[in-house]
């Protein structure tokens, strides 16, 4: 039986981080991986190596996961097995130990390189749940000693500090694994986009869909001091680990309903953060002077 975790799935959080940076221009970078499906038939393990070693060679980087991190049961199979061990506490616990070993020997250790990097975690619709009620991504995330994000969705604040900031420079993620899709990359972003109405952030991440798309928006407001300023905020899907159409006679889930075929990899954003000037020379304090985004397909 895994341990009680400290943190449960049916809260809604809001994870800070404080990072320190050095005077002057500062370029960093948050990568979002999501739906790696890990250990399923044709889970991209090359593309996952990949990524961790680029992430534990940057130091001035952050990554989150936004859900589906092994392939493991989906709501259906959840709910017949809630059925199935209704009067069997005892069977249950026994497959228990059967998927804690399988974390533990599959999916843990790929992560161990970076997890001082990491966000958190968050749990999807593929995930486990045990018979205390604690899931895969709560073992998961307790046994890496990194932030667990809760269900579906969550908030982090980036806080980046140095000694010439006063109070710090604020950048708020809103994680969500997402819902539906679309068959094209515009629908599905417009999607995403319409599932985040409401939600105040700087950087919007969304999954569940498998495909990997980034859309900038610029914000006006007017500060405290009155004056009209504008920043950009940024829509991210993460794709997938998983090859739904991999070089190979076996016909997968993907090819039977009839998916279009998609890349799989990451998508990341690159933030400098620096002092912003305006035409007459003057500086205002730091802030995100430039950003960009990445998408990594293979």
């Amino acid at each position: 039986m895994p341990e009680t975790t400290d943190h449960p799935k049916d809260l809604i959080y809001a994870q800070k981080r404080i990072i320190p940076i050095s005077q002057g221009n500062t370029v960093f970078r948050i990568r979002q991986i999501s739906d790696t499906h890990q250990d399923a038939e044709f889970f991209r393990a090359d593309l996952l190596r990949e990524f961790i070693k680029e992430q534990s060679r940057d130091k001035n980087s952050v990554w989150i996961h936004t859900g589906d991190l092994p392939d493991a049961d989906r709501p259906s199979t959840r709910m017949m097995k809630r059925l199935m061990y209704a009067d069997r506490t005892e069977a249950f616990e026994q497959e228990d130990k059967k998927n804690i070993a399988w974390l533990e020997r599959s999916i843990i250790p790929a992560y161990q390189k970076i997890t001082e990097s990491c966000l958190g975690i968050l749990d999807g619709d593929h995930y486990l749940v045990f018979a205390n009620g604690t899931t895969s991504g709560q073992y998961i995330s307790k046994r890496l000693r990194v932030p667990y994000l809760g269900e579906r969705s969550a908030f982090v604040n980036l806080s980046f500090m140095s000694q010439s900031m006063t109070g710090g420079l604020q950048y708020v993620i809103h994680a969500r694994h997402g819902k539906g899709s679309a068959p094209t990359g515009g629908g599905d972003m417009n999607a995403l986009v319409r599932q985040e109405v409401g939600y105040q952030a700087d950087l919007h991440l969304g999954g569940h869909s498998h495909k990997e798309n980034c859309h900038p928006v610029r914000v006006d407001y007017v500060n405290s001091a009155g004056a009209i300023r504008s920043k950009i905020a940024w829509y991210m899907r993460g794709g997938s680990f998983l090859d739904g159409f991999p070089q190979s006679p076996k016909k997968t889930y993907a090819y039977r309903k009839e998916y279009s075929p998609l890349p799989c990899g990451w998508g990341e954003v690159e933030l400098t953060i620096g002092r912003i000037y305006h035409g007459n020379g003057k500086s205002r304090p730091y802030g995100i002077t430039r950003s960009k985004a990445s998408i990594i397909a293979a």
